[in-house]
């Protein structure tokens, strides 16, 4: 038995097709950004811990200069997503407050860091200059151990060989995976707190 889709059927179908698709592709893809940057969000308040809403912050990356900029919500939150790993100085103004500049704030692959932004009463003019040693920087939703290897980090390790499992074995989560490889299962050759080669392959 033979069935027959209108024209009209057949464009629906399509469409909810495509629309299934582009959502599968926008999910691939922030899941791949997420992996791969950093986000940081958190509020701006006042001495009274008032939260101050439509204050501007903004994010500079000291390394390439690269800025980033978002407004704080009615609530006095921000967030500032998809940022690429490193240091950045993260500064935050708004009218009839002092503006404020935490330096040295850096951030991690695939970290999601909480940063509370503290403005003073005074000239917009003025401003204050934090140490990131001055502040918390939280992570309410992770409770395992990152560290990202920086250009410099790499320069003056006394590794010589072209092999990322040397600079993996600089992490204190990182050993060598000394097991016999059972079947045809590919092993990366590193214990990675705890779990066995064979549970993340590395590419060779």
């Amino acid at each position: 038995m033979r069935y027959f889709l209108s024209v009209t059927t057949a464009r629906m179908i399509s469409a909810i097709l495509l629309t299934a698709a582009m959502g599968i592709f926008a999910c691939s893809a922030l899941a791949q950004s997420q992996a791969t940057a950093a986000d940081l969000s958190g509020t701006v308040t006042d001495p009274n811990g008032a939260v101050v809403s439509g204050a501007t912050i903004t994010a500079r990356n000291s390394a390439t200069g690269i800025t980033k900029t978002v407004s704080a919500d009615s609530d006095g939150h921000y967030s500032l997503i998809g940022l690429p790993p490193g240091e950045y100085e993260i500064s935050a103004e708004a009218a009839n407050f002092k503006k404020v500049i935490v330096s040295g704030v850096r951030l991690t692959v695939g970290q999601a860091a909480e940063l509370t932004l503290k403005l003073e009463i005074g000239a917009p003019s003025a401003v204050v200059n934090v140490s990131a040693e001055d502040v918390q920087l939280v992570e309410p939703t992770r409770s395992s151990v990152t560290n990202t290897i920086d250009q410099q980090r790499i320069e003056n390790l006394p590794i010589n060989q072209r092999d990322a499992t040397g600079f993996a074995l600089t992490l204190s989560t990182v050993g060598r995976d000394n097991g016999r490889p059972i079947g045809p299962a590919p092993t990366s050759g590193l214990n990675i707190g705890g779990q066995r080669g064979r549970s993340h392959p590395v590419a060779q």
